[in-house]
């Protein structure tokens, strides 16, 4: 660059002042007549300035060859052809100082020698007499080596200083280039440096907004500093929007109490964790799981980074999990129970058959001896009661089938009192008041069994270990259009209020439209399953009534169970007056393990007039079915019997004596309904213990079917 500015500056000194020195020294000349000079500085300035016009299309070095070979070539024509006193000597001078300040110390040396030897030359010339000038001719040797020894040393000193400078000029350039070059290197470390941060910090922050969790960071006092985009689609806030609040706002109150310790382990160096609920800007729930670490340094300036997680959704699939455990745990319960209640029913009825059997067919034999007769009918009521509480374990552990009729409401109530009263604890009194009117509804015994059993139970447990009141209210009422909002549901007429109040701790009033919600409970664990109100809700509502609730808080809850009017007579009051038993004849296969069952109902069918021809299992049943000469009118079996069961022997009986009617007796069967028995080839079905009458009717139905 410095060359650069130093021949831009020639040029312009030679083209712009070189111009004028051209036409005054000119003028000089052609007034001695030296035309040639005249001619040559014409044509070498000319060619100067096409060089300098031309100096973009050429390199820079062959511009300043051109310049010093016209400046060493006009030097030597004005010695030879104008004398030493003339512009030559300042020529070859400027082309010296040209060498050395553009190509260095040798071509400074070379251009020493190339005026030495052109001076040299034109000394020569000069003594020789080869050359004029104006100086006597003894004087032009001693004035030519004055004038050159002068010149070489000049030259010389001049070189030697431009050359000199010039190299701490390239030591100083050299100096530069390697800073540069070291400072180029150091950018470019730099710049990849920052490259690599950027792509780093790139990475990262996709991976931080990417994530599923929200990324954090906070100061020593919990405010936020930092917090990943993700927290909008987690709580509903920009991040903008907590940026220096307090991470501890996010925490219910009752929360915060942790935040000490929290803060404690934060400036200790520890990870810690912690779940707390929170809202979020739409105020919906949310739980929230944080991870916590603090980064190391000084505590003045602790920072502490997080992870929050969502995991409201694990919270409800826990609490899910925990209420399907429960309802296994109490379907399972409850399995127990109705295999229990099913094996008792079985047993208990066996055990009952002989009494009431034997009772029944005794009240015929005494029937002109009223006392007798009048003992005996105690010790059938006695046992029918027995019966009754069988199936009401039945209905109890939901193993009794539902059959709608018309009931007496009334006497179902007072039929399922009684094991209401057993199963209280005895610090709980009972008082029923039940209007003297028939109420008939039509639904199965065991709804309305199993709902009075829920609803006392619930109340039992309210009142817990205190002396309490269970009363039961009974009466009738009247559902008019348009009444009030609790009854809208409700098809306008007659209907039957069932009530049951009692002296317990109440409801709350923020728990009464959940109490009938399935496994919804405030018991304690172990205490409650939360089922026995929605089932009788359930049950109500299927009958078409609905459940009413009023509660006292600390003192008593009031259910009153409506319940529709049917039409109808209810099927205890629907019956005949008793006639005499009907007696047939036939023959007839009598099937059961138990020795006493068979003695007492053959003697049943003796008394009725069949032959009747007894077997002890089912494979005895089949051999005497096959040996027989003569066919049977009727086999009746019993269902529970080790080996070979009564709906097996019905369904052979069915394919190879088509025809012969099948009656099934049964303690207990869960497996064998009314609906499916007619598929096996059963023509009916009793219930053990067995009736006379009933044994008698279905009999000699099945024997005379015209």
């Amino acid at each position: 660059m410095e060359k650069d500015r130093v021949l831009q500056a020639l040029f312009f000194g030679v083209i712009a002042l070189g111009g004028v020195s051209l036409i005054i020294s000119n003028i000089f000349m052609m007034q001695e007549n030296k035309w040639g000079l005249v001619v040559m500085d014409v044509l070498f300035f000319l060619w100067l300035s096409l060089v300098y016009l031309r100096r973009k299309s050429v390199s820079r070095e062959m511009v300043i060859l051109h310049f010093m070979v016209l400046t060493y070539l006009v030097g030597g024509a004005v010695l030879f052809f104008a004398g030493p006193l003339r512009a030559g000597i300042l020529y070859l001078f400027t082309f010296q100082i040209m060498t050395a300040g553009f190509f260095g110390a040798r071509a400074a040396k070379a251009s020493v020698a190339l005026n030495f030897i052109l001076l040299a030359a034109v000394g020569i010339a000069a003594g020789q007499g080869y050359l004029t000038w104006d100086v006597a001719p003894e004087k032009r040797l001693f004035l030519w080596i004055s004038i050159s020894t002068n010149f070489l040393f000049l030259t010389v000193a001049a070189s030697i200083v431009i050359v000199s400078r010039n190299r701490e000029f390239q030591e100083a350039l050299d100096g530069e280039r390697a800073a540069a070059a070291e400072l180029r290197l150091e950018t470019r470390e730099k710049e990849a440096a920052v490259q690599a941060l950027r792509q780093s910090e790139s990475k990262h922050r996709q991976l931080v907004e990417n994530i599923t969790e929200v990324v954090f960071s906070v100061n020593a006092e919990g405010r936020f500093t930092y917090i990943s985009p993700r927290v909008r689609e987690m709580l509903g806030w920009a991040p903008e929007d907590l940026l220096d609040k307090s991470f501890f706002e996010l925490m219910d109150k009752d929360q915060r109490t942790s935040i000490p310790d929290w803060l404690s382990k934060a400036r200790s160096g520890r990870k810690s964790s912690l779940v707390f609920q929170t809202w979020t800007k739409d105020q919906e729930e949310r739980w929230i799981s944080a991870a916590l670490a603090p980064s190391a340094g000084d505590q003045d300036y602790l920072k502490i980074f997080g992870l929050l997680m969502d995991i409201t959704q694990h919270k409800k699939d826990r609490k899910e999990r925990e209420l399907l455990e429960s309802r296994l745990a109490q379907a399972q319960k409850m399995e127990a129970i109705g295999r229990l209640a099913g094996g008792i029913a079985h047993d208990f009825n066996n055990m009952l058959s002989p009494v009431l059997g034997y009772a029944e067919m005794l009240s015929e034999d005494f029937a002109h001896d009223p006392q007798a007769r009048e003992n005996l009918s105690e010790i059938v009521a006695a046992a029918n009661r027995a019966k009754d509480l069988v199936r009401q374990i039945l209905i109890f552990g939901s193993k009794a089938e539902d059959h709608p009729r018309p009931l007496d409401l009334g006497v179902q109530v007072s039929d399922a009192l009684r094991l209401v009263k057993a199963s209280l604890p005895p610090n709980i009194a009972v008082v029923s008041k039940l209007a003297p009117l028939h109420f008939v509804v039509n639904a199965d015994p065991t709804q309305i069994q199993r709902v009075l059993m829920n609803m006392c139970a619930n109340a039992s447990h309210a009142m817990g270990s205190r002396e309490g009141l269970l009363e039961i209210l009974l009466e009738q009422d009247y559902i008019s259009p348009g009444k009030d909002s609790a009854d809208k549901n409700l098809e306008p007429g007659p209907y039957a209020r069932l009530t049951i109040k009692d002296s317990g701790h109440g409801i709350a009033p923020e728990n009464l439209d959940k109490i009938f919600e399935p496994y919804f409970t405030t018991k304690g664990v172990g205490e409650g399953a939360g089922i026995g109100l929605a089932v009788a809700h359930s049950i109500v509502s299927k009958l078409g009534g609905t459940i009413q609730v009023s509660s006292k808080l600390g003192e008593w809850t009031c259910f009153c169970i409506l319940l529709p009017l049917a039409k109808g007579v209810p099927e205890a009051q629907n019956k005949s007056a008793q006639t005499p038993l009907p007696n047939g004849s036939g023959r007839i296969l009598l099937v059961d393990d138990e020795p006493s069952l068979v003695q007492m109902t053959k003697q049943m069918l003796n008394r009725l007039g069949y032959e009747t021809v007894t077997a002890f299992d089912g494979k005895e049943a089949i051999k005497a079915l096959e040996s027989a000469e003569k066919r049977f009118d009727l086999l009746v079996t019993d269902y529970s019997m080790p080996g070979f069961t009564g709906d097996q022997l019905a369904l052979y009986v069915q394919e190879k004596f088509p025809g012969l009617p099948v009656v099934l007796c049964t303690g207990y069967s869960d497996k064998v309904s009314r609906e499916n028995a007619a598929k096996m080839g059963i023509s009916a079905m009793l219930s053990k213990p067995v009736n006379l009458r009933q044994l008698a009717l279905i009999a000699y139905r099945l024997t005379n079917p015209k």
